[in-house]
C-alpha cells in the first residue's frame, strides 16, 4: 500500500515539474553528453531484450499511425533511386521465386500456389484446349473477367487465343465455322 502511494506521488510530481525538468536537462545534457552515451551503452547491453521489445512494440505502433506516410517515403524512394531498388527487386525475386509466384497469384487471380497446381493435376498437366504438355509451355491462368473466377491453366497461345475473342463463345463460334468453311473450299 506504502510503495503505490509511492508510485502516485512520484508520477504526480513529475506531471507537475516537467517544465522544471526539462530546462535542467537542456543544461546538463550538452554538458554530460560522454556520460550519457556511456549509460546508454551499458544500459542497452544489460537489457539487450527489453531494448528490443520495446523497439519493435514502438515500431509496430509507429507503422500502424503512419501507413499512409510510410507508403509515400518508400514510392519517392523508389523513384528517387531506380538504380538502387532494381537490382535489389531482381535479386530478391531470384531468391524467392516460389514466394512470388504465389503472391502474384493471390493478388491477381485470389488463388495460392497449391490451388494453381491442384488445377494442373487435374488437367493432367495439358492444356484443355490444344493438349499441349504445360511444363514445357508458358503456362496462364485462364480466369472470367467479369467476376474474376478461375477456370483453369491454359497455355500462352490458347489464353492469348481466348483474350482475342474477349471470352465471347459465339465469336469463337463463328471463328470455327469460317476455318471450316475456309479449309473446306
Amino acid at each position: 500500500m506504502n510503495q503505490e502511494k509511492n508510485r502516485e506521488y512520484r508520477k504526480r510530481y513529475r506531471k507537475e515539474h516537467i517544465e522544471e525538468k526539462r530546462e535542467y536537462q537542456k543544461k546538463y545534457n550538452p554538458k554530460n553528453k560522454e556520460k550519457i552515451n556511456k549509460y546508454q551503452r551499458q544500459y542497452r547491453k544489460k537489457h539487450t531484450e527489453k531494448v528490443r521489445m520495446y523497439h519493435r512494440e514502438y515500431q509496430k505502433k509507429y507503422a500502424q499511425e503512419n501507413k499512409e506516410k510510410i507508403a509515400a517515403r518508400k514510392r519517392k524512394y523508389i523513384v528517387e533511386h531506380p538504380e538502387k531498388v532494381k537490382p535489389y527487386r531482381q535479386k530478391y525475386y531470384q531468391e524467392h521465386k516460389v514466394r512470388a509466384a504465389d503472391l502474384r497469384l493471390r493478388r491477381r487471380f485470389n488463388i495460392s500456389l497449391e490451388e494453381a497446381d491442384a488445377l494442373l493435376i487435374k488437367q493432367q498437366h495439358k492444356c484443355p484446349i490444344c493438349k499441349k504438355s504445360l511444363t514445357e509451355t508458358k503456362r496462364c491462368v485462364d480466369h472470367d473477367h467479369k467476376n474474376g473466377e478461375v477456370r483453369g491453366i491454359l497455355c500462352r497461345t490458347c489464353n492469348a487465343g481466348l483474350g482475342q475473342f474477349m471470352d465471347d463463345a459465339k465469336l469463337l463460334e463463328n471463328a470455327a465455322q469460317y476455318l471450316k468453311k475456309q479449309i473446306m473450299e
